[in-house]
């Protein structure tokens, strides 16, 4: 079974800006609360009841979404129609 966790903070994305050559000329827009850190549970079969106890000792709410789709919602984004990454 493989298992993979990350913690992730201050996810940006550049939008619609394709150019990896001159990157550091694009504005990147925040796609969660700064406040805010996200814990990425991967794993290939099933989740040890270990692990799967643990985490339910976390003040975490849970969500089904990748990283890449938090971020494509932010093209044409409007914060009213989005409570799960509502950065106000």
């Amino acid at each position: 079974n493989d298992i993979r966790i990350t913690f992730d903070k201050n996810l940006s994305t550049y939008n619609n800006f394709t150019n990896i050559n001159n990157i550091d000329q694009a504005a990147s827009v925040p796609v969660i609360n700064e406040k805010m850190i996200t814990l990425e549970v991967k794993f290939s079969n099933e989740l040890p009841i270990y692990l799967k106890d643990l985490l339910s000792t976390l003040p975490a709410s849970r969500a089904s979404i990748g990283k890449y789709v938090i971020g494509q919602r932010f093209i044409n984004y409007k914060d009213w129609r989005d409570p799960l990454t509502s950065i106000a």
